[in-house]
């Protein structure tokens, strides 16, 4: 650490030193954790059952889910703002589908070529700003109307918890729902997500996917070069023995949301002590259930007293977000994520040049 870092440490309160100081022993244990599941023979033995696919999302799920047990094992499920955590989580999911929303019909006009976006070179770079969605500089700030539109989707008789998972994702989403509308497929067969057509049919967006798919259809020319040359590549280097290809072996995802197997890999691997903190956390999770301020158990809430729990915490989202963008303050990133997302644009932004010389154009992004 530089003495510029030590001096502003110094300059921090007791109380914030400590806050500082629990942060890097949180990171300390992921690191930690991190490496004992990339090298451990006994943890590497039992990734072996498991579909060598899944390994690396179940390593990124426990570091993050790890952190929260420590931090919320013995408090999660005791009182009532523990209680409420659910319902705010689940509000500001809500509220990011609106900014997802949004940001999907940036991408059709941009695709169509009706508009310029700053900082867009490809389809690619929505993906980064998914992950920074509440810090977007082009999207239209949210309004009244569209976070009521939210909370009908929330009351909708068709509406249940696990629908909220069911989100937007970039470029994908645009991608397969841009085919099947493509081909006129009938809506059961769209990939389109719920909350993305109900705020269609209520805001009358629907056209939007009407628009031609100008930009994201020529890069997928090159991106598709890129990867015959490629494959094209490997099957050479089997055929030279250069590649020893192994038969495929059918093997179970390892899933961190499979309860069952998540525990046995906590009670194989770690502290007694993390086994029961993941065990009051995996609880309150399932079941919703708590104790009020006196100690008293508290059964789970009916799911019309669930709703208007989340309707509440909706609007506590939206007056934060409001706070916010009036007083010129920055949202919350995970810097980690961005940095995975810009990544991750850059390397397909490197296809798209890799193909263009394949085909016999220059090797820059000026495609359009």
């Amino acid at each position: 650490m530089d003495a510029d870092k030590i001096q502003l440490f110094d300059a921090l309160s007791d109380k914030r030193k400590a806050e500082v100081l629990k942060r890097l022993e949180l990171e300390n244990m992921k690191e930690e954790t991190e490496n004992r599941m990339k090298t451990d023979p006994e943890m590497l033995n039992f990734f072996e059952d498991y579909s060598p696919h899944s390994i690396e999302s179940f390593i990124n799920s426990y570091l993050v889910f790890k952190e929260q047990w420590i931090v919320l094992g013995d408090q999660v499920g005791e009182h009532s703002l523990n209680h409420a955590l659910r319902f705010q989580t689940e509000a500001k999911e809500g509220f990011e589908m609106i900014l997802k929303k949004k940001l999907l019909i940036k991408m059709c006009e941009w695709s169509a070529g009706l508009i310029e976006l700053e900082g867009i070179e490809t389809s690619d770079d929505f993906y980064y700003w998914e992950h920074n969605i509440f810090n977007c500089p082009f999207l239209e700030p949210v309004t009244k109307e569209e976070v009521d539109i939210c909370a009908a989707y929330f009351k909708d008789d068709n509406y249940d918890d696990h629908d909220r998972y069911d989100t937007i994702m970039f470029p994908y989403t645009y991608i397969l729902t841009k085919r099947a509308r493509d081909r006129n497929d009938d809506d059961d067969d769209c990939q389109e997500p719920e909350f993305s057509m109900f705020y269609d049919n209520r805001k009358g967006t629907s056209g939007k996917w009407l628009l031609p798919n100008i930009k994201e259809e020529k890069e997928q020319v090159y991106k598709k070069a890129y990867n015959a040359e490629r494959m094209r590549k490997w099957e050479q280097d089997v055929a030279d023995g250069k590649i020893i290809v192994t038969p495929y072996v059918a093997k179970p995802s390892l899933d961190y949301w499979n309860t069952q197997d998540t525990e046995r890999f906590v009670k194989k691997f770690e502290s007694p002590q993390l086994l029961q903190k993941f065990r009051k956390y995996s609880k309150f999770s399932s079941e919703g259930s708590h104790y009020d301020d006196d100690g008293r158990y508290r059964e789970p809430l009916s799911k019309s007293d669930a709703k208007e729990q989340t309707l509440t915490a909706l609007m506590n989202v939206y007056d934060d977000y409001l706070f916010r963008r009036e007083n010129g303050l920055s949202f919350e990133i995970d810097e980690e994520q961005l940095r995975n997302a810009e990544l991750s644009s850059t390397e397909n932004k490197k296809q798209i040049i890799e193909g263009r010389i394949l085909l016999g154009e220059p090797g820059n992004l000026d495609i359009y």
